[in-house]
């Protein structure tokens, strides 16, 4: 089922049609600040599509915009116990997110569905960025349709995320990852594409967390498109 998005379309010889999520702060209205927000904005779902989220901790920084922005149902996986325990808890008190959200306990990598789902979410701990896209997106994204977006949090320019007073956690390990598998300690979405196309994705977004200026840190999401297999 593919997506429908607003905004520039382009397309190429492989089938892909992308619409660009322009910039690190796309122009769109309610942005409340969250590049993530600014981004799924971008995005219209079909009314009977599903949401797929891995990771997200505590849902601050993409759950609570999923639900704000959509209507649809969201499956989330989640490997800690307590964790999901906790997360199943609050949405089912909350009367208005306890019938659209659906908690898995299980690793990402064992994770099967009966459903295919439009638009997927990777958001892992800074540390575990690598392992988002080297295992999870492609072990995952087997259950997003063709023409689905993939969102997946990334450090985007190493230098401006860890040379600073006060970075976050394994800095070398996301600066070796990016080196071994982008070929670049900071991304554009034309590498992102060259990288990940074939594998089957196109870049069609590269937007910063922050929408504030001066308050871009080098982290932020990579959307990509699920291209339609090549023909035989």
């Amino acid at each position: 089922m593919a997506v429908n998005r607003v905004g520039t379309t382009t397309s190429d010889a492989s089938g892909a049609k992308s619409t660009v999520i322009s910039g690190l702060a796309p122009d769109v209205p309610d942005h409340r600040s969250s590049g993530f927000r600014a981004a799924i904005r971008h995005i219209t779902l079909p009314s009977e599509a599903r949401i797929l989220e891995v990771g997200g901790l505590s849902g601050d920084h993409t759950t609570i915009h999923l639900l704000d922005v959509f209507d649809n149902p969201i499956d989330i996986v989640e490997i800690d116990e307590e964790r999901a325990s906790n997360l199943q808890s609050k949405y089912d008190n909350d009367p208005t997110t306890k019938d659209r959200i659906r908690l898995y306990n299980s690793d990402a990598m064992d994770f099967t569905s009966i459903h295919t789902y439009d638009l997927l979410i990777i958001d892992m701990p800074t540390g575990s960025i690598d392992f988002g896209y080297e295992e999870i997106l492609p072990n995952i994204s087997r259950y997003l349709s063709v023409g689905g977006t993939a969102i997946v949090y990334t450090i985007y320019d190493h230098a401006a995320a860890y040379d600073v007073d006060d970075p976050p956690g394994n800095g070398d390990q996301p600066k070796a990852f990016m080196l071994s598998f982008f070929g670049a300690p900071t991304l554009t979405v034309e590498r992102v594409d060259e990288r990940l196309r074939p594998t089957g994705f196109a870049a069609i977004g590269l937007v910063d967390r922050w929408m504030l200026k001066g308050h871009r840190k080098g982290h932020g999401w990579v959307c990509l498109e699920k291209l339609p297999l090549p023909a035989a």
